[in-house]
């Protein structure tokens, strides 16, 4: 053979290459992050580069939220939020992946729209974006609604009601084991969490009467969630009536959604570390967010340890599960994507249309950190070390952004220079 030549096929993701945390091994891992959404990132989002080529609704959302991280680019999500609206059939259920030639359906993933909608707003402040998707929405749990029983929840569906690869629902192919009880609590829960999501953005767009009624079917069922499915003895939801299954996944959107108070909520957390069903890469975001809203931020080692282990392995990519990685590059677990600039850096748009951000670095072990996000505000440096135990941290933005700056100390400062330091005792 004269010679062998290559040509790279994808979308043009930019991202900083000049960011830093603190380990070698961290940063490796944000390399290999990156990589694998590079490789998802094509004409679409889509799941993997090698079997499905498709944009399913649960991976994009979460390739969404990586993607604002690494630039201010939203072409791609403004055209998978569009795909997946015009997915929606007569009765309101959405494709699980679209666009397709063959038509699936996996009722939860029509959540995701909900919450691409919602973030995207956040991120980029374009209420016409939200306004023109309340009707899809709006069909979306008019489907769930009708499919609530004199029970108060979700029942089964006639579709794959597919949650989680959890390795202890391996017979199931990722739908919660409930025995013989016939509901979805876990969806039902979901179904809490979407409906008062959904119900900000109608309030949002002036549809008051709309969001009214979302929150209302809302606290129907986080009442029944709460009498049919709270185990006193366990200190935990059950994924079902009966009360024998129960999952981490069920804890992290009785947290999420509200159904379970303050103290409840880091109750169950906790309780969840240890269960022996837990989530996978897949719900890495939401279970990392649930466990950061209860104040246990550091019981995320166990699956980032998991992540930096594949580094040990030589992948070059991130599986699609830790255990059975049939796609060894499934951009639904570059997490590290979100947790290095969001949680490491401290960086989160709390609001472009109202130009606010949150910045709180997390040092956790660290002595360092570097690099730049990309905010609803445009571009944010971050750089902070600690130095014979003072905490130096610098920031450069945009002027005019408000920003509510917390230190580790618990210090809490707001500004609207651009360019700022703080120097504080640890």
């Amino acid at each position: 053979l004269p010679g062998l030549t290559f040509t790279e096929v994808g979308y043009p993701l930019t991202y900083p290459d000049n960011c830093d945390f603190g380990s070698d091994t961290d940063n490796k891992l944000w390399k290999i992050s990156v990589a694998t959404l590079m490789r998802c990132t094509q004409e679409s989002y889509m799941d993997c580069p090698y079997y499905e080529q498709l944009q399913y609704a649960m991976d994009t959302s979460l390739q969404m939220i990586f993607n604002y991280q690494l630039n201010n680019d939203d072409a791609l999500a403004r055209k998978a939020i569009h795909d997946f609206r015009l997915s929606q059939r007569a009765d309101g259920l959405l494709s699980s992946r679209y666009p397709t030639v063959e038509p699936q359906y996996i009722p939860s993933f029509s959540f995701y729209y909900i919450f691409m909608v919602a973030e995207h707003y956040k991120r980029f402040g374009d209420k016409a974006l939200v306004r023109e998707n309340l009707r899809a929405i709006d069909g979306v749990l008019e489907w769930f609604d009708g499919c609530i029983d004199e029970t108060g929840l979700l029942k089964r569906t006639m579709y794959w009601d597919f949650i989680d690869w959890a390795t202890t629902w391996g017979r199931t192919a990722g739908e919660p084991v409930v025995g013989d009880d016939c509901h979805m609590a876990i969806a039902s829960a979901m179904y809490v969490y979407f409906l008062r999501l959904a119900a900000g953005l109608a309030d949002l767009c002036g549809r008051t009467g709309a969001a009214a009624e979302y929150r209302d079917r809302a606290d129907s069922v986080a009442k029944a969630i709460e009498e049919k499915c709270w185990d006193e003895k366990r200190g935990l939801y059950a994924d079902e009536t009966n009360r024998v299954y129960f999952s981490q996944q069920m804890q992290v959107w009785c947290t999420l959604s509200g159904i379970a108070d303050e103290v409840r909520a880091r109750q169950i957390m906790e309780n969840a570390v240890p269960l022996e069903t837990r989530c996978t890469f897949a719900y890495a975001y939401f279970w990392f967010r649930a466990l950061e809203q209860v104040g246990l931020y550091h019981e995320t080692e166990r699956m980032m340890n998991r992540l930096r282990g594949l580094l040990d392995l030589n992948c070059s990519t991130i599986p699609e599960t830790p255990d059975a990685p049939r796609s060894e590059c499934h951009a639904w677990g570059a997490i590290a994507i979100y947790e290095f600039a969001a949680v490491v850096l401290g960086v989160r748009t709390v609001s472009a249309a109202d130009r606010k951000l949150r910045i709180a670095p997390h040092i956790d072990g660290r002595t360092y950190a570097k690099g730049e996000v990309y905010t609803g505000c445009g571009r944010v440096w971050v750089e902070w070390k600690i130095d014979n135990g003072i905490f130096f941290l610098h920031i450069e933005s945009e002027n005019g952004s408000h920003k509510e700056i917390v230190l580790p100390n618990g210090a809490v400062y707001t500004t609207d220079d651009g360019i700022v330091d703080y120097t504080v005792k640890l």
